[in-house]
């Protein structure tokens, strides 16, 4: 269920990005959709989830992040690259972050067992993904100019459609389902989290406005410290 929900938002999503997001001389439309769409689900989604629902949110928030993964490495790189040549889709299929999804689900249907020290290294590599993220959100936000960034009405209006708009979508899609809670709630709280450094790294990575990109990202992870408890708060409501 969390696959199909998540695979259903994030499609809404880009659906609505697309409409709300129109393609003008002179703006960055590729970076503006994709940091509309795609949040920092990762990085931040799982601590706050694992904060708020334990291991089981953690549990459901992996097949949210197999949908994310899915997504920005097909549509997204062939939304910044311009590129429809199915080569370039076939090439992008074999990247290793795509590869690692149907090896997981093999593991993980099969109840394939690790050998003791590799499931250690595994587990000790995993543990570091979030303070290293940081890391890198922290220096890609020190590197760019957070006033400039202030004074830019157009981010405001992006980081308002990733914080606000995206998780009130995904909410009046599915608050009239039978669903259950922690599922409802990880979806939610993973489209309502801030812009992905993902689009940042896109943009460095294929000559686009790569400072426009990390001051979106700054803007909606400072924000987001405002809107994601507005969003808990909403969720409780709706549960009860």
């Amino acid at each position: 269920w969390t696959f199909l929900l998540s695979a259903v938002a994030m499609g809404a999503g880009i659906g609505l990005a697309t409409l709300l997001i129109r393609n003008k001389p002179g703006r960055e439309t590729a970076v503006e959709r994709l940091s509309a769409v795609y949040s920092n689900c990762g990085f931040m989604g799982i601590p706050l989830v694992k904060a708020l629902l334990g291991y089981e949110g953690v549990f459901y928030l992996t097949a949210f992040l197999t949908v994310f993964n899915l997504l920005i490495w097909t549509h997204g790189i062939m939304s910044v690259t311009g590129s429809r040549d199915p080569r370039s889709l076939l090439h992008v299929l074999r990247s290793p972050a795509i590869l690692a999804i149907p090896l997981g689900m093999i593991l993980f249907f099969g109840r394939i067992t690790l050998p003791g020290f590799l499931s250690e290294t595994l587990e000790q590599i995993a543990g570091m993904n979030t303070p290293l993220a940081m890391l890198v959100a922290g220096a890609t936000i020190a590197q760019g100019s957070l006033k400039q960034a202030l004074l830019q009405k157009r981010v405001y209006l992006i980081a308002g459609y990733k914080l606000l708009l995206m998780p009130l979508l995904t909410i009046g899609m599915f608050f009239a389902l039978p669903l259950d809670p922690a599922v409802f709630t990880t979806v939610v709280l993973s489209m309502a989290a801030p812009t992905a450094i993902t689009c940042t790294l896109f943009a460095v990575q294929n000559d686009k406005n790569a400072e426009y990109a990390s001051q979106i990202f700054a803007i909606s992870t400072v924000f987001s410290l405002l809107t994601l408890p507005v969003v808990g708060v909403l969720l409780e409501a709706i549960e009860k």
